[in-house]
């Protein structure tokens, strides 16, 4: 099962939709670095651990049990995949909220005549206007749009800081609950019922996405969206942290035709991108509610998809480590899901986008990257790659990239980014110094395991101490490895070992 859980996690971070990642960098720039890195270290790092799961037939908590020393790897990544799952899924909340909101004939977001919509909330449109007198005075030096406020005030119902966390919304919370409830009914066989799913929930965005590039390029001004997803901005090819654009930025160009503003002031990044900027531009496109229905509801297939992977983890890693719960998968896939809704509750709270965006930072980058490393030096280096490799037409390949590309650039983007890290902030909101503990508290939780794996892995050796019989008592007494006596002790008595049966004995003749 472990080449699908964790494997298909850092694919996902090596390959983010790219929609995001663009507009963030430059346009077309990003396409360099991405490649570089998805063939350098993504696609390596996927075969590898794809092996090592078929190979040893366990999930991430069992399969590093190759070494002593880095025995306590598999939980670390664990624990990564568990922080993601738990904000991971309010994305799906937000998916659900909006694909909820779509049934109608007119969006709720499309104008700026709600309880929810400020002054400043600006609706672009074309009307004239024949002998009358406009006399409207407000500020609009900081202008925003419907949508934006849709998002912030009745969807989200921000609040002005992490202090101000409040209570979870109610909506939220049913869609938070629901979310789950998905999740558990496709996961709660294992890979019986999560790997029929996965076939819709795999190929799906695809027709969406392919039926949204055939509608946004018929829209005027796709072109100047196309233009920019295209057109590199080579001042970003320096920076690190760089397929369905195509569909995206063809209707931002759209939005920008419309609105008059260029396309780096249409939209921003993170979530405004999906659940901002791309609303809008459904609100004023023909046919906006069924295309919304269609958008919204291909996010949700997306974000289970990656969901089922996070579940299957940490449910994996708790059966494989207590073996005596493989009797109480349902309980435990149940569980599961419980504890980390009942976590994420506070993210569905006025002030828990801010605690979305720490998790966001903190929880999937540094460690993630660090866990990497690890994997390509314990692989390539202390386990027997040779081994491994054998005599296959890409060895050449794969040895250059599991013992060299992959551990030096994802050592060098490691310290890139603890170098070039900035405090992250919420839009003008700057993190008190707590929040920022708790994130690198965050980053830093899976240091434990690989201390006390460390620590164990240093013990001396049960025969370590005075030569003579007589000088050892004490810490040097007699000592039993336990699992050497336990094994022995199996072997003595037979139990259920099939190589003491009559017809399975054999003599070795010299």
């Amino acid at each position: 099962m472990f080449d699908r859980l964790k494997a298909r996690f850092l694919l996902r971070k090596t390959s983010e939709p790219s929609c995001e990642v663009a507009f963030k960098n430059g346009g077309g720039a990003f396409i360099i670095p991405y490649f570089c890195i998805y063939f350098l270290i993504g696609t390596p790092l996927f075969f590898l651990e794809m092996s090592l799961g078929q190979f040893t037939s366990s999930g991430s908590a069992a399969a590093f049990k190759m070494s002593r020393m880095f025995k306590g790897l598999g939980w670390a990544t664990a624990i990564n995949s568990f922080l993601v799952s738990i904000y991971y899924n309010v994305i799906i909340a937000w998916c659900l909220f909006y694909f909820f909101a779509s049934f109608r004939r007119k969006l709720q977001w499309s104008d700026c005549g709600n309880w929810w919509n400020t002054e400043q909330t600006l609706n672009f449109s074309n009307s004239t206007v024949f002998c009358k007198s406009i006399l409207y005075q407000t500020n609009c030096t900081m202008p925003s749009l419907p949508p934006e406020e849709y998002f912030d005030n009745y969807v989200l119902r921000r609040s002005d800081s992490l202090d101000k966390l409040g209570s979870p919304s109610w909506s939220l919370s049913l869609c938070l609950l629901l979310a789950w409830i998905l999740v558990g009914l496709c996961i709660i066989q294992g890979i019986k019922s999560s790997g029929k799913v996965v076939y819709f929930t795999a190929l799906f965005p695809y027709v969406v996405i392919f039926a949204l590039i055939i509608r946004g390029v018929t829209l005027p001004g796709a072109r100047a969206g196309l233009t920019f997803y295209l057109k590199p901005n080579w001042n970003k090819i320096r920076e690190f942290d760089v397929f369905a654009g195509f569909a995206i930025f063809s209707i931002l160009g759209y939005m920008s035709l419309k609105t008059g503003l260029p396309i780096e002031q249409v939209a921003k990044g993170g979530p405004g991108l999906a659940f901002i900027a791309y609303p809008q531009a459904l609100s004023i496109m023909p046919g906006g509610p069924f295309w919304a229905v269609v958008f919204f509801f291909m996010l949700l297939t997306l974000g289970l998809d990656s969901q089922f992977a996070f579940a299957d983890v940490i449910i994996s890693g708790l059966l494989d480590t207590f073996k005596q719960l493989r009797r109480h998968k349902v309980f435990v896939t149940i569980s599961y899901c419980i504890v980390c809704y009942l976590l994420a509750l506070p993210i569905c709270a006025p002030g828990g986008i801010y605690l979305f965006t720490l998790m966001n930072e903190y929880a999937s980058n540094l460690s993630v990257f660090a866990c990497a490393f690890i994997e390509f030096v314990l692989i390539a280096y202390i386990y027997d790659i040779r081994m491994m490799l054998g005599k296959r037409p890409l060895e050449l390949f794969w040895f250059f990239t599991w013992c060299i590309s992959g551990p030096l650039i994802t050592l060098i983007v490691f310290f890139s980014s603890v170098i070039r890290f900035r405090t992250p902030t919420e839009g003008n909101y700057e993190y008190p110094a707590y929040a920022n503990a708790l994130g690198w508290l965050m980053v830093t939780e899976n240091m434990p395991h690989y201390l006390r794996m460390l620590v164990y892995a240093s013990e001396p050796d049960i025969e370590w101490g005075p030569a003579k019989i007589e000088n050892r008592y004490g810490r040097y007494g007699p000592k039993i490895d336990q699992s050497t006596s336990k094994y022995q002790s199996s072997i003595n008595q037979g139990e259920n070992n099939l190589a003491f049966e009559p017809e399975n004995t054999f003599h070795l003749e010299l």
